[in-house]
């Protein structure tokens, strides 16, 4: 995945991997649209769905241009945030939440010599739900950090605000 998806709303996220599924086409489409273009008679008819068609291709290219606008207003507002964790003895801690779809192999910490796991993210001006996950197994909540429930799985999850967030 590449940068500009990662950082997509998981509804949008999800609809953008719908849109990228296949589709499974009849093998003789081609055969079927030129027989109903060749049964056309009205050139003009031909002409509305050339114009409707090039329409639809300035309506896509002014979205996706105005998505990747708004992915540049976002970095330019993103804000460095720390996680961290003493866990000396764990053998593996990923912060987990919001900002990465919840995936536990998504944002790894680093150790360090006294034990503390840490990792810092630059993130949009937000309200985010997160959670480290210690050795694959164990959820944990950030003790540095406002507790909050979550209704979804029942695990420990703290809430961080990223500065410029109007919420």
């Amino acid at each position: 995945m590449n940068d500009a998806n990662d950082r997509l709303d998981p509804l949008l996220q999800r609809l953008v991997d719908t849109l990228r599924l296949p589709v499974d086409l009849s093998p003789d489409l081609d055969a079927q649209i030129m027989a109903r273009i060749r049964g056309r008679q009205s050139a003009g008819g031909a002409l509305r769905r050339i114009l409707a068609g090039a329409g639809l291709a300035l309506a896509a290219g002014l979205g996706a241009f105005l998505l990747a606008r708004d992915d540049r207003a976002s970095d330019q507002l993103a804000q460095p945030v720390q996680f961290s964790i003493q866990a000396g003895e764990a053998s593996s801690v990923a912060v987990v939440g919001d900002f990465n779809e919840w995936d536990p192999s998504g944002t790894p910490l680093t150790r360090s010599r006294s034990g503390e796991w840490s990792v810092t993210l630059s993130l949009p001006p937000g309200r985010y739900r997160f959670s480290f996950l210690v050795d694959g197994r164990t959820w944990v909540a950030d003790p540095e950090r406002q507790p909050m429930p979550d209704p979804d799985f029942d695990v420990p999850t703290s809430l961080v605000l990223v500065e410029g967030s109007t919420l």
